[in-house]
């Protein structure tokens, strides 16, 4: 039993309680339904069914009893094989006949014409057909009958058709109502379709941000989080259900480092494509953990769509390294003083210390610098220092550049410089500074999905041009 012969049972059933004085007049409405009631029940259905292969099978089953007709036929494109899927099926007496038939009819078969013609195709008597063949109706003694492709949007998705075994004549409203059903069949056909597509590129994007080690959250318009990836998950200690309807800011900054979000998110409201920034993220169990962050816009925005991609690397370590090679060093300047007085057990313990920060650096197992970095991806200028002759205005060029700390600076290239010594101007008059810097590292890294240079330069003084 159909989805549909269900829906004309509990009419049945309904009608039979209201009125039970009419018993076989009942029986005789519902046996063939009318049409206007045809079209709300499969617009229910519609609703109902899941699979896109059942619907246009009930379609078909409620288009030929409707219609009192012996048969339905349904072809649904293939357009990946260039073929068509054709289910027959009988109805009444003849349902016997119903069977399914998988076959490449794309070249003389009644429907596959109605899809070429892409209009409704009616048919007088199958047998003496001038424009197709279709053995498998005629197989099934079908001789005339209507047909109607089933489309959207200047898309075709099938057809589906009603056939007698005895040469009765469709009248025009026969027509009508095959072709209202095809109408209806396919909006809905391409709401299911683009509500599979919406779905697997909602489970595409879970798994792709599932699967990288970043810490990812998506966020709205104003800033709520909409979801979040495993490395987030993992990191934070909140599952996504207890994060919904909460900021990002809310859920996971501290205060005093609210701001430098908003900053961030200010610059990509401004137009530029990435924001980057350093803040502690908050976890479930009260832990801080350094994150350097980079924020990027999608394509489209929306009071209730995404707006914004948080990305984030955990660079705790890095940073507690930094923290303890300051106080390091600040011992040793203590140290080597005159006025040190350090005894031999301090002496020893430091010259450890020093041996062990030496060792991680030399094994690259973190990223051991003077003084912490700051993102700073900004446009600047700088002109090559070549035989100890200060460059000229016109000399400098502008370089985007990466990070920034108190003793140096580094910026992107595409080509190595054919310098060691150069000049870099920060500010804007009258406020510019001129610094001479010395290129210490050139490192190969991909910046923004391209193969780039990291030159790490060294502050060396600060210069004065004429």
């Amino acid at each position: 039993m159909t989805l549909i012969d269900d829906h004309l049972a509990i009419e049945r059933d309904v009608f039979r309680m209201l009125n039970p004085e009419e018993p076989a007049i009942n029986a005789e409405r519902h046996r063939t339904t009318t049409r206007e009631a045809a079209l709300a029940m499969l617009s229910r259905c519609a609703q109902e069914v899941e699979s896109l292969a059942q619907l246009q099978f009930e379609a078909g089953t409620l288009a030929a009893s409707t219609l009192a007709a012996d048969m339905y036929c349904v072809g649904v494109l293939d357009t990946a094989a260039d073929s068509i899927d054709v289910s027959i099926g009988g109805v009444g007496e003849t349902d016997q006949l119903r069977e399914e038939i998988i076959a490449n009819v794309a070249d003389d078969s009644a429907l596959a014409y109605t899809l070429s013609k892409g209009r409704p195709v009616v048919v007088g008597d199958l047998e003496d057909e001038p424009r197709f063949h279709d053995a498998s109706l005629l197989e099934q003694r079908a001789r005339s009958g209507v047909v109607c492709p089933v489309s959207y949007a200047n898309e075709q998705y099938s057809a589906i058709g009603v056939f007698a075994v005895d040469g009765r004549r469709f009248s025009k409203a026969d027509v009508l109502f095959v072709q209202s059903i095809a109408l209806l069949l396919g909006p809905t056909i391409a709401h299911h379709r683009a509500k599979q597509a919406l779905a697997d590129q909602t489970r595409f994007l879970a798994s792709t941000i599932d699967s990288l080690e970043s810490v990812i959250l998506l966020l709205k318009n104003d800033g709520e989080i909409f979801r979040i990836n495993r490395a987030c998950r993992e990191l934070g200690g909140f599952s996504l259900e207890e994060l919904q309807q909460r900021s990002f800011w809310g859920a996971f900054l501290l205060p005093e480092e609210v701001r430098l979000v908003h900053a961030a998110m200010d610059r990509l409201r401004g137009g530029e494509p990435l924001a980057r920034c350093e803040t502690y993220l908050l976890t479930k169990r009260g832990e801080r953990r350094r994150i350097s962050w980079t924020f990027s816009k999608l394509a489209y925005e929306s009071a209730s769509k995404l707006s914004t991609i948080a990305s984030g690397i955990d660079i705790t370590e890095q940073h507690n390294a930094l923290a303890k090679l300051d106080e390091l060093e600040t011992t040793i300047r203590n140290y080597e003083s005159p006025s040190s007085k350090l005894d031999q057990s301090t002496a020893n313990s430091l010259a450890r210390r020093v041996a062990e920060t030496q060792a991680a650096l030399d094994a690259g197992k973190v990223d051991l610098r003077s003084h912490m970095r700051r993102a700073y991806p900004y446009i600047q200028a700088i002109a090559p220092y070549r035989g100890g002759n200060l460059p000229k205005f016109a000399d400098f060029h502008e370089v985007r550049c990466r990070d920034i700390s108190p003793r140096g600076f580094s910026f992107v290239t595409k080509e190595a410089p054919d310098f060691v010594n150069l000049v870099v101007t920060f500010g804007a008059p009258p406020a510019q500074m001129f610094l001479q810097a010395r290129i210490i590292h050139v490192t190969p890294i991909v910046h923004e999905g391209r193969d780039m240079l990291n030159v790490g330069c060294a502050y060396v003084q600060k210069v004065e041009l004429q």
